[in-house]
C-alpha cells in the first residue's frame, strides 16, 4: 500500500466514524422527542381523566351543556 492510498483509507475510516456518530446523535434526538411526545400525551390523558372524575363521570361538554351555556337556558 502506498503512502497516499494509506492516507485515503484512514480518511475513509474517519468519515465513516463521523457518519456513524452523526446517526447515533440523530437517533438519540428522535428517541428523546418520542419520549417527550409520549409523556405529553400521557399527561393530557391523565388530566382529561381527572377532570372526568371530578365532574362526576361526565365529560367537559356534558357539564357545559347541563349548565345551559350551549343551549341558552
Amino acid at each position: 500500500m502506498t503512502g497516499n492510498s494509506k492516507k485515503q483509507k484512514e480518511q475513509q475510516v474517519v468519515r465513516e466514524k463521523d457518519c456513524e456518530q452523526q446517526e447515533n446523535r440523530e437517533n438519540q434526538r428522535n428517541t428523546i422527542k418520542h419520549k417527550l411526545r409520549s409523556r405529553q400525551q400521557q399527561d393530557k390523558l391523565e388530566k382529561s381523566y381527572t377532570e372526568y372524575k371530578e365532574n362526576g363521570g361526565k365529560s367537559f361538554w356534558q357539564v357545559i351543556g347541563n349548565a345551559g351555556f350551549l343551549t341558552g337556558n
